[in-house]
């Protein structure tokens, strides 16, 4: 952090606030598509072999994959649209941008007014992308666990919820 006293404290808090939250919804989307892929190779594998004690074994032997193997996996199985593997994609750069690249602003007593604004508008940009994907996933989660169709009002709802959220206490 340094000595010197920071240039703008109040918008780095609210622009960090707003990194730590946008990660908190990658890493849910990452752990979601693991979990749905888990699910389908589950459902394949018994489809195949009804053998429970090998189907035991085969649950047990399932390790999560990085985000990208996942993916890979994920579009392995018919179901999924291209339009659908985009966002996913999309969601899984979007992810990595907020994971490794959204918090790396340089030495903070730097940081000036205009570059956290040029990173807020680079992070809005990025979680777009994210929360069309993790809209997805969770759709498919609630598909999954409900056994019935997501409700349209959630998934139209969602991307307001989280942009709200995240950006709460940062200026438009």
């Amino acid at each position: 952090m340094g000595y010197q006293p920071l240039r703008e404290p109040e918008l780095i808090d609210a622009y960090l606030l707003a990194v730590g939250k946008a990660l908190y919804i990658a890493s849910s989307f990452e752990k979601e598509c693991q979990w749905v892929l888990r699910i389908l190779k589950l459902v394949a594998k018994y489809e195949t072999d009804p053998d429970l004690d090998t189907f035991e074994a085969f649950a047990n032997a399932l390790k999560d994959s990085l985000l990208r193997q996942t993916l890979r996996g994920l579009a392995a199985f018919d179901g999924g649209s291209e339009n659908e593997l985009a966002t996913l994609a999309a969601g899984k750069d979007a992810r990595n941008f907020i994971a490794h690249e959204a918090a790396a602003l340089g030495h903070l007593t730097n940081i000036g007014c205009k570059q956290i604004t040029d990173s807020i508008a680079s992070l809005r940009e990025q979680m777009e992308s994210l929360i069309a994907a993790d809209n997805l996933v969770s759709k498919w989660v609630y598909e999954i666990e409900e056994k019935e169709p997501a409700p349209q009002s959630i998934q139209q709802a969602y991307p307001t919820l989280v942009r709200s959220w995240v950006f709460k206490g940062v200026a438009a």
